[in-house]
C-alpha cells in the first residue's frame, strides 16, 4: 500500500513539472528587407500596430547562413506567436501586409497586400526567418 502512494505521489509530481515547462522561451531573429529599388519610397514596418524600424533596400536578397547581408537587413526579435506586419510608405499608405507565425512548429507567412517572402533557418536553438516585403 505504501509503495502504491509513493508511486501516485511521484507520478503526480512529475506531471507536474511536466505541465509549468514554457514553450514561450524561445526567441526568433526576424530579419526584414526590400529587393524594391524606389529612391523615393521607404518603407517602414510595423508589428502589431507598433513602428519597429524602417526596412533597408538590398539588391540581392538575404539568406539565413549569408552573416553579410543578412547583418544589413532589420532584425527584430520576437518570441514565439502571430504577429501582423504591414509595411508603410512615408505617407501611411499600406504598401504590404500579412501575417508571421513563428513557434515550436516552424515558421508560417501568407501575404494580403503586397508580396512577403521568407526563407528559414533553424540550427540548434538559433531560429533565423530572412523576410522580403515588396509590392
Amino acid at each position: 500500500m505504501k509503495t502504491l502512494i509513493s508511486t501516485i505521489t511521484t507520478l503526480g509530481i512529475v506531471v507536474l513539472l511536466l505541465t509549468q515547462c514554457n514553450k514561450a522561451d524561445f526567441f526568433y531573429d526576424l530579419y526584414f528587407y526590400t529587393n524594391m529599388d524606389s529612391a523615393d519610397v521607404t518603407l517602414s514596418i510595423y508589428l502589431d500596430d507598433e513602428f519597429d524600424g524602417e526596412i533597408p533596400y538590398l539588391s540581392t536578397d538575404p539568406t539565413c547562413d549569408n552573416d553579410t547581408l543578412k547583418q544589413q537587413s532589420l532584425l527584430l526579435t520576437v518570441q514565439s506567436g502571430k504577429y501582423d506586419v504591414v509595411a508603410k510608405d512615408a505617407q501611411g499608405n499600406i504598401k504590404a501586409s500579412g501575417e508571421i507565425k513563428v513557434g515550436a512548429n516552424g515558421y508560417k507567412y501568407e501575404s494580403q497586400i503586397g508580396k512577403i517572402e521568407a526563407t528559414t533557418m533553424t540550427v540548434g536553438n538559433d531560429h533565423c526567418m530572412v523576410i522580403g516585403l515588396n509590392y
